[in-house]
């Protein structure tokens, strides 16, 4: 690959497997392009100047399959590959190993036990609901509620013994087509990459929840002991983390040829103090430790990706919504077992007083205390979308940690969505494109872009220090600004965009500035450029709820590997990923 006059920096979104399927179109239409100009080659021809590479959940799966498999790179690597990716590849296996899953209807099919579990679940959330409404609260919990009865149809031969795993679930579908379960198998953060990422920092972002989350019970009935963990930074400056607070989770290139890449963790907002609780039969006792900022790390990589993706992790922190409506007390008692029911959701893992994170070893239920967990220190881990899906909050922290904040940066962030436009304006969040509050762009961003301007609410204003979750609209996360939104002003289109049924893609070229940001460590006023190529799927889904999501995600693939390789999209690719046009 030729020089380029400034390092390039990759950040791919979350959105499951809608997620993932946009970053393979993106990619195959980007090696297309390649082809075209007879170099098809290799994923170095494509990606060979990007030194650090940022993930969020199903942007996760992607990066640790593209990175860490010969089975799954390779596709990319051959007109025919890219050609069968939805029919024998990667989509296509997918699609298979689905089948016969569903109903008649598309809905999931549920065996007795994963139905009796889901039924126990729904009757606790609906009457906690219409609790709620009874007071003016309404609070949808129709999110929560598929979402468990999908991983229970999905799971369900571990539900009458095990309970629900997000972990069997990431194990059993995302991994398994492929043989990428078995591919990957003892692979760690620590562990050599493929030879395009050999020397390429990645990231894989994820949340430590902070308010109260269970990590387990012990007993039955009236003695059941119910072990609670809850943390809060110890550095005054950071920003309240009220739910959750982002872990970078880090796979360092080494620094000589054929060397070991570094494994570590960052808490980006600062060091914390955890709080182990229980309470049984009215006594309660506290346990405290400390969490360092900085961390090795002992996680696998499917151990990583699956925190990263663990998108209803808050189900073992139910609390959080009573507490979001400041209406604990005898709500969190109802939603706490419920919490315990649905805690594997969002995964453990463990933190040494040596300060390595690595996972939870088992435990037999005698060994089950408080006093066992806080020595462990048991934490719950779960999806960075939470704090706005920001990789390129990790990615902007990484640089500056690294090369300071002179040094200008490009960063190409694929973002991809499945919000619904505005019914009245059509078209989707809006941003500020002049210093006139009033005066708002013609063209729609996802929600995630502009919350990194700082204009979350869609409309133009500021929320300040913190916005409201997406999933959860009741519960505040920091605030993911981390650009000026003068990078707006004035723009009255696209650079490009193309549209093909559901499906609306658009790039913005932004000459962009950091604004400081406490929760991820950055800094402000370092100026850089920022490629953000977007992907609107109206019909889609992170996970297939219904069969007929599997079609979107292959139409998702061939639609942006066809605007990327024909469609005028392959130049702006090329030059945000500072690849020389060939002669």
């Amino acid at each position: 690959m030729s020089e380029t006059l400034q390092d390039r920096y990759l950040a791919l979104s979350g959105g499951g497997f809608d997620a993932h399927s946009a970053h393979a179109g993106w990619l195959a239409g980007g090696m297309d392009g390649l082809a075209a100009s007879g170099r098809d080659h290799d994923i170095d021809q494509l990606l060979g100047n990007v030194r650090a590479l940022a993930s969020s959940s199903g942007g996760s799966w992607f990066s640790s399959m593209l990175g860490y498999s010969e089975a799954f790179r390779t596709q990319f690597e051959s007109s025919a590959g890219r050609d069968a990716y939805n029919s024998s590849g990667y989509n296509g296996q997918l699609r298979q190993i689905f089948a016969g899953l569903f109903n008649e209807d598309g809905t999931p099919r549920l065996t007795p036990a994963a139905q009796s579990l889901l039924d126990e679940v729904e009757s606790t959330l609906t009457t906690v609901a219409d609790t709620l409404k009874a007071v003016g609260v309404t609070l949808d919990l129709k999110p929560l509620i598929d979402t468990v009865r999908f991983v229970a149809a999905m799971t369900d031969n571990t539900v009458s013994q095990s309970g629900l795993s997000w972990r069997g679930f990431v194990d059993n579908y995302v991994y398994r087509p492929l043989g990428l379960t078995r591919e990957l198998d003892g692979i760690t953060l620590a562990s050599a990459r493929k030879s395009w990422a050999s020397d390429v920092d990645v990231l894989i972002g994820g949340v430590m929840q902070t308010s109260p989350v269970v990590l387990g019970s012990v007993g039955a009935g009236l003695a059941t002991e119910y072990g609670k963990v809850s943390a809060l930074p110890t550095a005054p400056t950071v920003p309240s983390q009220l739910h959750f607070t982002p872990i970078s989770l880090i796979s360092k290139a080494p620094a000589q040829p054929n060397g070991t890449p570094l494994a570590s963790a960052l808490f980006t907002a600062g060091p914390f103090q955890s709080t182990y609780r229980n309470l049984r039969l009215g006594r309660r006792k506290v346990i405290q430790t400390p969490i360092p900022s900085t961390l090795s790390n002992a996680l696998s990589l499917i151990d990583a990706t699956t925190v990263s993706s663990a998108a209803v992790g808050v189900a073992a922190g139910l609390e959080s919504l009573a507490m979001g409506l400041g209406v604990q007390g005898s709500l969190s008692e109802v939603l706490t077992p419920l919490s315990d029911q649905l805690r594997r959701f969002a995964p453990a893992a463990s933190i040494s007083s040596a300060g390595v994170l690595g996972p939870l070893p088992p435990l037999p239920p005698t060994s089950r205390t408080l006093e066992t967990a806080a020595q462990l220190g048991a934490v719950r881990l779960a999806d960075s979308g939470y704090v706005d899906n920001s990789s390129v909050g990790y990615l902007l922290r990484q640089i500056q940690d690294v090369k300071g904040t002179s040094a200008p940066f490009s960063i190409t962030l694929l973002m991809n969505s499945t919000e619904k436009p505005d019914p009245i304006t059509g078209v989707h969040n809006r941003v500020r494109v002049g210093p006139d509050a009033s005066t708002l762009s013609a063209f729609g961003v996802t929600s995630e872009v502009s919350t990194l301007f700082g204009q979350s609410k869609g409309d133009g204003s500021l929320d300040g220090d913190s916005i409201a979750m997406a999933l959860f609209p009741i519960l505040n996360v920091p605030s993911a600004q981390l650009f000026n939104e003068g990078a707006w002003y004035g723009r009255t289109a696209p650079d490009w965009s193309y549209n093909q049924g559901s499906i609306s893609l658009a790039y913005h070229n932004l000459d962009v500035t950091t604004v400081e940001n406490r929760t991820f460590g950055v800094k402000g006023g370092q100026s850089g450029e920022l490629h953000v190529f977007t992907a609107f799927n109206t019909d889609s889904f992170a996970a297939p709820f219904n069969f007929g999501t599997l079609d979107e995600y292959a139409e998702n693939y061939d639609v942006i590997r066809q605007a990327v390789s024909s469609g005028g999209g392959f130049p702006h690719l090329q030059a945000a990923l500072g690849i020389t046009p060939s002669a």
